[in-house]
């Protein structure tokens, strides 16, 4: 008989060592993270505070885990470093580099966090729950504005600290089943913002852990957050989601399936070219339920192109489109890179959102890895791809600006574990050094 199986007291502190096991340190932080970049706007973008809070720790974090062996420095981090050098470089002397750095800071910290503290199987799984928590909350804020009729959290808190808002509601109407509705907001800048949230935050949902029915649930939380929006870009999006989710699980046992997805899309790209004048036309008008604005925005794209014409390399001053009519408000975060900080700056974000998903490393040996880190990597990559799609007619600012660098950060992160952990086969000298540090999970 063994003795120290039938003690009471070795059992508590083995059950005590396992439930730490499965527990990231620094969850807090997780939370923190999560729920901070949501908050809505007081005396500036209050994420940007919470941000500003733990970027430095998180770089800190980073470097120190990096120099024991516990971290890879992967050419994301490169990418991501280098665009915001960009960013910084190309606005020195302008009166916007003050605004510059603190868009800079957020999209950098953000990605920092998510490097540093959101590793591992445990981490991944803190983050999810803590997404979903805030999910329900700001779809359930989004039913207020619907309700009332008013944008209930931006206007109440927009009377508590005096600042003016950026826009009525005017032009913020739509009609949903019938009914002429206020787009909601909950507590994002506008409701396209709020839409891209719901749409990136189902497919995390979606591609993740959980059983069927909690998957279902959240997604479709999501879905009504799209909806309540009245923004077709992001229903389009969670519907391509919810088509690539279950591609993946009824072709899960083919290995070929990703390659073979990527081939009918190039191809269907390449068609599209082939078949149309002007594809971006096509895609333009499928993306908006309303064809005024669809129209609208194919003049934004052309007058825009123009501009950036005019200085690919490092963008044009604001002063000189300001006065353009239709170019007042840019629905487009690629172009508003563009038009900022050139066209540099475009190609170095789809490099870091490519090499995020291992598309320039070795393949990877992911029977290493649990099942739910694979879906994971899945969910996180699909979060990517709607950032690239949404941006043709969304322009992110504030919370939804700090979402992308946190998922691409994520993204990052899980690339590293699955390659430490197939390094640590031909190595194991070099488990306990990869999968020891913060948010590491060694069991996996």
């Amino acid at each position: 008989m063994n003795l120290q199986s039938s003690n009471p007291t070795m059992r508590a502190i083995r059950a005590g060592r396992t439930a730490n096991a499965s527990r990231p340190p620094r969850r807090w932080i997780i939370w923190l993270i999560s729920i901070g970049i949501f908050l809505p706007y007081t005396f500036g973008d209050t994420g940007k505070y919470v941000i500003a809070l733990l970027s430095l720790p998180a770089l800190f974090a980073l470097i120190s885990l990096s120099s024991k062996g516990r971290r890879r420095i992967m050419a994301c981090d490169l990418f991501v470093w280098a665009a915001v050098t960009w960013m910084l470089l190309v606005k020195i002397g302008s009166s916007e580099l003050f605004a510059t750095a603190s868009d800079a800071l957020a999209l950098f910290g953000s990605y920092m966090v998510a490097r540093s503290f959101v590793y591992g199987e445990p981490a991944v799984r803190e983050f999810t729950r803590a997404l979903k928590i805030v999910a329900l909350a700001l779809v359930a804020l989004s039913l207020l504005d619907t309700l009332t009729g008013t944008f209930f959290i931006v206007d109440l808190l927009g009377k508590i600290f005096q600042y003016p808002r950026a826009y009525g509601t005017a032009g913020l109407h739509r009609s949903l089943f019938g009914f002429d509705v206020l787009r909601a907001t909950s507590t994002f800048g506008h409701p396209i913002l709020f839409g891209s949230f719901c749409s990136v935050a189902a497919a995390i949902f979606l591609a993740g852990g959980g059983s069927i029915v909690q998957r279902i649930f959240y997604s479709g939380v999501c879905l009504l957050g799209c909806v309540l929006s009245v923004s077709s870009a992001p229903i389009l999006g969670v519907v391509i989601v919810a088509v690539v989710v279950a591609y993946d699980r009824l072709l899960h046992s083919s290995p070929q399936r990703w390659t073979v997805l990527f081939v009918v899309v190039a191809a269907a790209a390449c068609l599209s070219f082939a078949l149309s004048n002007n594809p971006l036309t096509w895609l333009l008008r499928n993306l908006t339920a309303d064809p005024v604005d669809a129209y609208y925005r194919l003049l934004i794209w052309a007058n825009a192109t123009d501009y950036i014409a005019l200085s690919p390399i490092v963008g044009t001053d604001p002063v000189a489109w300001s006065t353009n009519e239709i170019l007042h408000t840019i629905d487009s975060v690629w172009l508003v890179l563009a038009m900022s900080y050139g066209l540099p700056m475009v190609a170095l974000l789809l490099l870091a959102s490519l090499s995020a998903c291992g598309v320039s490393t070795r393949k990877l040996n992911l029977r290493l890895s649990s099942a739910a880190i694979v879906r994971a990597r899945t969910g996180f990559s699909l979060t990517l791809f709607l950032f690239a799609y949404l941006g043709l007619t969304v322009h992110f600012w504030g919370g939804v600006w700090m979402f992308w660098g946190l998922c691409l950060g994520i993204r990052a992160s899980l690339e590293d574990y699955c390659s430490a952990r197939s390094l640590s086969t031909s190595s194991p000298r070099n488990l306990q050094p990869a999968f020891g540090g913060i948010g590491g999970h060694r069991h996996l």
